[in-house]
């Protein structure tokens, strides 16, 4: 929320972070906080090589995309549904529920995962 905005760019530096833990938990850290100013930064981390890093980064541009009338996530989001790791898949359609006004654009790609072989991600 505001009260977190406030440190926000202390928390972005932790994006640089040693480990695929500190990078994630920055990242979804943003996205609570509704800092949209370092959405290019986290929109950055959907192809890291971790899949705790990806699906954070899902989770935090859904979250900032819940805040705001617009995602200019939404394209790179999208492309995540096709990830190898299952949990990135489940969380980018996720984030792409929240994404109100571009969300809806991606329904077709949304529904195929309907028939994802793993079940937590239908």
């Amino acid at each position: 929320g505001q009260e977190g905005a406030a440190h926000a760019a202390e928390v972005a530096k932790m994006l640089d972070g040693s480990g695929p833990e500190d990078v994630a938990a920055a990242a979804r850290s943003l996205g609570r906080m509704g800092a949209e100013a370092h959405e290019e930064s986290i929109r950055s981390l959907l192809d890291d090589t971790s899949a705790l890093v990806r699906e954070a980064a899902c989770a935090a541009l859904g979250a900032l995309a819940g805040s705001s009338e617009s995602s200019p996530s939404a394209d790179s989001v999208v492309a995540r549904l096709w990830d190898r790791h299952p949990a990135v898949r489940a969380t980018a359609a996720e984030a792409l529920a929240e994404m109100r006004f571009e969300g809806p654009r991606y329904l077709d790609d949304v529904v195929r995962l309907l028939s994802d072989r793993v079940v937590s991600v239908q």
